[in-house]
């Protein structure tokens, strides 16, 4: 039975790697994610049967998650929010409850090497696929209106003009350099340049900004000399503060010479030069618009716990771009506070496992670490692809934190 809870932990981390959000396996309403998903909330009820038994702080955190899951969502009935709407907020926070199977199945600090080489080699794979792909489409192979055509269904993928695209599993291609970066597998200069590329050429700046909060973080507590990582600190301060102010300014410039590349190459567009690699001033006037609905609709109730499930706002009905906004509007901060739990464990776990100096504890604190970061300009933390790692993580850095064999 061990064995057969071995296989199916890699089957599931295999597809939430490289499956996006789930659609691509979809049958209509049922995806293979929540097939897997079942099959491992039953292989947990037959393990408890059995009497086998997981670390109590998973029991408890588990019957934290429900509480207050209960709670959002008696509050969103109470204020007779739409039923559909409940149901499309509960579904993707439902696989927290995947946690058991977790603490089940990873209890052997063996399986820390298969499971990381399942996120670097699916990182690298993905990146690959990603890099091939864009060349073949820039090199007109791969026309443009059949791959959107053939991609656009899945919801899986938002396109950069014609020129890139991004898909909601390309998340993993910054965990992967993550773990490529602490684990240094052989060839790992090589796969971090081919991953590095990857990122980049998404245009994603969510992602270049989030690695450099992490790599900002993980200068600033490790243990050497401040006078020996000082200009380290630096450089990716001042990197992080370009991108965030001139971030706009970069890729417009990017783009209009991008677009007079292509049009003197013969090349027409159907976008404008301005928004072909994305219209940055939308989206961020989007986050900016949620932010203020929000706190337009803030009361002293709300604050403590929320509008309830079903209760969006105008501009965003089912879920916001931002987690944690959207946390503190539907369970106010006693959602923060539990999600704050979560993060306190896993740092908690990453301090006991430094004793061991595991590359292993740094691979998954880290890669948390940029989730949550990531998880301030996108929704990842709360759904189930970085809410998956998360709570791998917290598992992993139970083995790494143990010095027995």
């Amino acid at each position: 039975m061990k064995a057969l809870g071995i296989i199916l932990l890699q089957i599931i981390l295999l597809e939430l790697i490289l499956g996006g959000g789930g659609r691509f396996t979809a049958v209509g309403p049922v995806s293979l994610r929540m097939i897997l998903f079942g099959i491992a909330i039953i292989y947990t009820a037959h393990s408890l049967w059995k009497q086998e038994k997981i670390n109590s702080q998973y029991s408890a955190l588990v019957l934290a998650f429900i509480i207050v899951t209960v709670i959002s969502v008696l509050i969103g009935n109470s204020v007779k929010a739409d039923s559909k709407l409940i149901f499309q907020d509960v579904k993707p926070l439902s696989y927290f409850l995947i946690l058991p199977f977790f603490a089940l199945t990873i209890q052997d600090k063996s399986l820390l090497i298969n499971i990381s080489k399942l996120f670097i080699y699916g990182s690298l794979f993905l990146s690959i696929a990603y890099l091939i792909t864009i060349i073949l489409m820039n090199g007109g192979i791969i026309p443009f209106k059949k791959f959107y055509a053939l991609t656009s269904p899945t919801e899986e993928f938002f396109y950069r003009g014609e020129l890139a695209f991004f898909y909601k599993g390309f998340i993993f291609l910054s965990i992967g350099l993550i773990f490529v970066y602490f684990i240094k597998p052989k060839h790992w200069a090589i796969m971090a340049a081919i991953i590095i590329c990857a990122i980049i050429l998404t245009f994603t700046r969510g992602f270049i900004f989030a690695l450099l909060l992490t790599g900002f973080t993980y200068l600033l507590i490790h243990s050497v000399p401040l006078k020996l990582k000082l200009p380290s600190l630096l450089v990716l301060l001042i990197a992080t503060i370009v991108l965030v102010y001139y971030g706009n300014d970069i890729y417009s410039n990017v783009s209009r010479v991008i677009s007079k590349t292509e049009i003197s190459s013969g090349f027409t567009r159907q976008f404008e030069p301005d928004k072909l690699l994305g219209n940055r001033e939308f989206s961020d006037s989007e986050r900016k618009k949620q932010l203020n609905q929000v706190l337009e609709r803030t009361t002293i109730a709300s604050v403590f716990l929320g509008h309830g499930f079903g209760i969006g706002v105008p501009v965003r009905p089912v879920h916001m771009e931002i987690s944690y906004l959207e946390i503190f509007h539907k369970q106010g901060l006693l959602g923060l506070l539990f999600w704050g739990t979560v993060f306190l464990m896993l740092t908690k776990k990453f301090q006991a496992s430094k004793f061991n100096q595991s590359p292993y504890s740094s691979a998954f604190y880290f890669g948390s670490l940029f989730i949550f970061f990531q998880s301030a300009t996108n929704q990842y933390f709360n759904n189930p692809i970085g809410m998956s790692f998360i709570l791998v993580a917290l598992v992993c850095l139970d083995l790494t934190s143990k010095n027995d064999g």
